[in-house]
């Protein structure tokens, strides 16, 4: 159990490094009179909100429960390098999203690099990569640029609603049944190939996911749904993601009315941010 002392969040992708030296766990060594202790000298990444917190951050605004018992903290320190992966998912974004992201991702280039190495992942419909590690300014805008191209062809669900809300008094209750499951497995299918991705990567050091795919939500939907994007948002902070999902302003935007409460979810749980004009994303890679 981790404390924190004041009154700040785990908000801005700046990370302190906790090394805590957790002491004092007795263990029964058999056929050995007495008692052995194990000491662990372990690390915990944190995220302060403000440079003004990072900067004064000291070990005294800490303090790190086990077992029941506070434990000594021995030093904090502040992360150099994040690995950030752009991701992108045709499917489950809109065509402006897309062109509104990648934009503002190319403009926010230079912070990017500051934070660390960056590796751009299309899922069209299975994962491609596009780009790793590269901190060149250039190559990454140019490759952002090309994402643009992906946005006619994008927005799946969202040609979906765009039909029913068409000829809403038109389409009868099974027409709608189909549609609706049609969604559902859009949705199944993202996420299954999101996973598959996940499962080949190795979170070595604090690592920052930027997610496009701004156009589902699940509100509306079976109760199922809702569970399996929990497990997403789950998987990715036990994985060591902290998840930045890109939701611009959108012109289908009426169609998804639960769509940032949907990313936010998957934000929430990795101590991310959601970001959406470019002022917003400033604010996210703080």
């Amino acid at each position: 159990m981790i404390k924190r002392q004041g009154n700040w969040g785990l908000r801005s992708l700046w990370v302190a490094v906790l090394s805590a030296l957790l002491a004092a766990w007795p263990l029964a060594a058999q056929g050995t009179p007495g008692e052995s202790v194990l000491t662990l000298d372990q690390e915990i990444l944190l995220v302060p909100p403000s440079a003004a917190v990072r900067d004064g951050f000291g070990p005294g605004d800490l303090s790190v429960t086990l077992a029941g018992r506070e434990q000594p903290i021995v030093s904090t320190g502040k992360v150099d390098s994040w690995r950030i992966v752009i991701y992108l998912d045709p499917a489950l974004a809109t065509p402006d999203g897309i062109r509104q992201s990648t934009a503002a991702l190319a403009s926010a280039t230079p912070t990017l690099v500051a934070l660390g190495p960056v590796d751009i992942v299309v899922a069209d419909p299975f994962t491609d990569s596009y780009l790793e590690g590269s901190r060149d300014q250039a190559e990454i805008r140019s490759v952002l640029e090309e994402l643009e191209e992906l946005a006619d062809a994008a927005g799946e669900i969202v040609a979906l609603r765009e039909e029913l809300s068409e000829d809403a008094n038109g389409i009868d209750g099974q027409t709608r049944q189909l549609a609706i499951q049609e969604e559902i497995e859009i949705q199944q299918e993202s996420r299954l190939e999101l996973m598959r991705w996940l499962s080949r990567e190795t979170a070595a050091g604090p690592s920052l996911l930027i997610l496009i795919q701004d156009g589902f939500d699940i509100e509306g939907l079976p109760a199922e749904v809702a569970d399996a994007h929990g497990r997403i948002a789950t998987t990715l902070a036990t994985a060591g993601w902290t998840v930045v999902p890109m939701v611009p302003d959108s012109v289908y935007a009426q169609l998804l009315p639960g769509r940032s409460e949907t990313m936010e979810i998957l934000a929430d749980a990795s101590g991310g941010l959601l970001a959406g004009p470019s002022e917003n994303l400033d604010a996210a890679l703080g």
